[in-house]
């Protein structure tokens, strides 16, 4: 949990103010109405995993911090768990984060094994992003070798947060901030340390 912590302030440090994510406005329902329709019934704490855990992963994908080469640390599903305050091996909310899950059924996320390593933004005046990212697919064998000592696990995938690249069938949220809200990482941060 703390290199989590560790990542996200060193993404503050480097982007300062300006380190957020816009997330649809749609999201929210989107997420209630289909832990409803999966479990017959309101389930607000596992709303509000599911939402913090969407923000978690687009926080880490667009600031290229599944594996933190600064900090050598990798995150997965299960540090993503503890972060939020749950067990890695609490299975309660794994219905909704597992590959081939609820907000992947839904396509709010979706598994990769291609990570993104590195990228570079440009902000135009309007402060949104023109983002370029360097995939793992992309590196070259110095950097490979070097992340390879820093994932342990063979299998390690990721979760890529669809609504970044696409959203409602046009551009996603790096790109364009319509019916979108801006999250601070710093708020996520502080929303972890209270407990949300």
């Amino acid at each position: 949990m703390y290199f989590m912590i560790d990542s996200l302030i060193s993404i503050n440090e480097l982007e300062g103010d300006n380190a957020h994510v816009q997330i649809p406005n749609s999201i929210f329902s989107e997420i209630e109405r289909s832990i409803f329709e999966y479990k017959g019934k309101k389930d607000v704490r596992q709303v509000a995993f599911a939402y913090t855990y969407i923000l978690s992963v687009a926080i880490l994908y667009k600031y290229c911090k599944f594996v933190d080469v600064d900090n050598d640390t990798y995150t997965q599903k299960s540090d993503i768990k503890k972060f939020l305050g749950y067990s890695k091996t609490t299975k309660t909310v794994d219905y909704l984060i597992k590959k081939d899950g609820m907000l992947e059924d839904i396509g709010i996320l979706e598994t990769s094994k291609d990570i993104p390593i590195y990228y570079n933004s440009k902000f135009r005046k309007d402060d949104i992003g023109d983002y370029d990212f360097m995939m793992m697919s992309e590196v070259d064998d110095d950097d490979k070798e070097l992340i390879s000592k820093i994932v342990k696990n063979r299998n390690y995938e990721i979760q890529k947060p669809i609504f970044l690249f696409c959203n409602d069938g046009d551009l996603g949220t790096l790109y364009d901030y319509s019916n979108t809200h801006r999250v601070e990482v710093r708020e996520l941060v502080e929303m972890i340390n209270k407990g949300f």
